[in-house]
């Protein structure tokens, strides 16, 4: 079903940028007669369900002889209101629109009620996600892999097939790493989800890796049950260096129950910090200010514990060596207290 794109890999953006591409056209359709007059009709059935037949009917017959996508995907409104009556008829409509435009669900309408169907009626929705999967427009293709990836997270076997597609696919492990980081705290999927980032991390191509940069690593540190092994690969990936406010934010805030990972990610931050790196590259860490305190508030915890103390003041010696961060500064204030 898949056809590989020839679009070199710095030609896409990221994938939240690729799902909004409907935006105009969303817009356009929505401040159209016919496009207002939907959303009117789907308010009308939120409302009530008095005279859903007819308006099943009628919808049906729109999406057939509707001349223009962007009020296409207003049509999207009223099948969402069908559904709070009739779940099955709305996914058959949905249907019915993907099969005579899949560009019109590539909006933001679009994307959440095919997740939904996607999740809850997966044999009706399955030929459409593949045949958006092979689509030569970005739009609807992230969209296909999106919804490969909602199924891939409880299917084996979908899995290994969206596999063999990001092997060729830039775009597929895009957006299987957008997935994954909305996923790494959601019960029986987050091991996969983990497993996944754990590849796009160390992903060959930057955007994949950029992609990987919403890991919520509160959930990821109260969930963790591996020795932080899952974190400690991060931390050594390209991903962490080209991204590694998240995670020192997150554990800015949690040292006293993870002291040991706190360690060793300041650790991180400051070697990178020491890198000589060719010009006109850095490395860009918007936390800097704070990793004065952050170390403080670690020394306060590990003082007078041996190994551990011996560990942090190292660390403070290369700190130290870096006075234009703020090192001075936090020690004297260290002092003072």
């Amino acid at each position: 079903h898949i056809v590989t794109s020839q679009m070199r890999a710095e030609d896409y953006m990221r994938v939240s940028d690729i799902l909004g591409h409907g935006g105009d056209l969303d817009m356009s359709g929505l401040n159209s007669d016919r496009g207002a007059a939907y959303l009117a009709i789907s308010n009308y059935v939120w409302f009530t369900s008095e005279r859903l037949s007819n308006i099943v009917e009628f919808v049906s017959k729109q999406i057939g002889i509707e001349p223009l996508v962007s009020v296409r995907m207003q049509i999207l409104n009223v099948i969402g209101a069908i559904s709070k009556y009739d779940q099955e008829t709305a996914v058959e409509l949905l249907v019915k629109l993907g099969e005579v435009d899949l560009g019109s669900l590539a909006c933001r309408a679009g994307v959440n009620i095919s997740r939904w169907a996607v999740f809850n009626y997966t044999s009706y929705m399955s030929a459409l996600v593949y045949e958006m999967c092979a689509s030569d427009e970005d739009g609807v293709k992230a969209l296909g892999f999106l919804l490969l990836s909602d199924m891939s997270l409880s299917d084996a076997d979908v899995e290994n097939y969206f596999r063999s597609i990001w092997a060729q696919e830039v775009l597929a492990r895009q957006v299987a790493a957008f997935n994954a980081v909305v996923n790494v705290g959601a019960g029986a999927v987050a091991k996969i989800a983990m497993a996944w980032l754990l590849e796009f991390y160390f992903d060959s191509v930057k955007l994949v890796r950029d992609d990987t940069a919403g890991t919520d690593w509160l959930v990821v540190f109260d969930s963790l049950d591996d020795g932080f092994a899952f974190a400690k690969a991060y931390l050594s990936s390209p991903a962490f260096e080209e991204s590694p406010d998240g995670m020192f934010r997150a554990i800015s805030e949690r040292i006293e129950d993870f002291p040991d990972i706190a360690i060793c990610i300041v650790e991180r931050v400051i070697n990178l910090l020491e890198v000589v790196r060719p010009e006109g590259e850095t490395f860009r860490f918007g936390s800097l200010h704070e990793l004065g305190q952050v170390l403080i508030n670690i020394y306060r915890l590990v003082e007078g514990t041996g190994a551990r103390e011996k560990q942090i003041l190292d660390i403070f010696d290369s700190y130290l060596a870096h006075e234009s961060y703020g090192a001075r500064e936090a020690l004297v204030e260290f002092e003072r207290i």
